[in-house]
């Protein structure tokens, strides 16, 4: 499974692991992690759990510590139903 992490860089992109720059602009609202875990009805430790092991949902790094969600990523999950949590 390819990594998932990516990285703000000063010119408004993320950088993926592949090298591919993503604009921030068309990745639409960035959720926190405390939003989705809400959303979804788990805790914030169980989604930290899920991106260490590479679950979906994919996120990206603004920075070294800020973790944020596309709200349009967020489907993913829903289409993998409730036996991958």
């Amino acid at each position: 499974m390819g990594s998932s992490k990516k990285v703000l860089r000063a010119d408004g992109t993320v950088r993926s692991g592949t090298g591919a720059a993503i604009d921030l602009a068309t990745l639409g609202p960035l959720l926190t992690e405390r939003e989705v875990a809400e959303r979804f009805g788990w805790s914030e430790k169980t989604l930290q759990q899920r991106r260490f092991l590479g679950k979906p949902p994919r996120f990206v790094r603004i920075g070294t510590f800020s973790i944020r969600y596309p709200e349009k990523w967020l489907s993913e999950i829903v289409s993998e139903g409730p036996e991958s949590t």
